[in-house]
């Protein structure tokens, strides 16, 4: 999929670190919302990886505001926009 032609133009990565006893909780939530793309639970069951699209900043700005701010369980969050795809499972190399 290009995020470009459905309108989505800002890839961000979070990692999220969560209390144990929530962090299912939390991933369930995120999971239902449209802008995550792909959610993963890692190995040290306190860390989530979660990777979003939306259509400008102001729309990154509004999940965070809605999905993880003040949000229960959620200890730190780590936010990462991607500048640009050098390889992608399906499409192979870009270079």
């Amino acid at each position: 999929m290009n995020p470009e032609k459905v309108g989505t133009t800002v890839s961000a990565f979070f990692d999220i670190e969560a209390d144990p006893q929530g962090i299912e909780m939390v991933a369930e939530d995120l999971a239902r919302q449209p802008e995550v793309i792909s959610l993963y639970i890692m190995s040290d069951m306190t860390s989530l990886h979660v990777h979003t699209l939306t259509e400008d900043n102001a729309a990154l700005e509004d999940f965070v505001r809605r999905n993880l701010f003040s949000r229960r369980h959620v200890v730190k969050v780590n936010c990462k926009l991607l500048l640009s795809r050098v390889k992608n499972r399906r499409g192979g190399s870009r270079i």
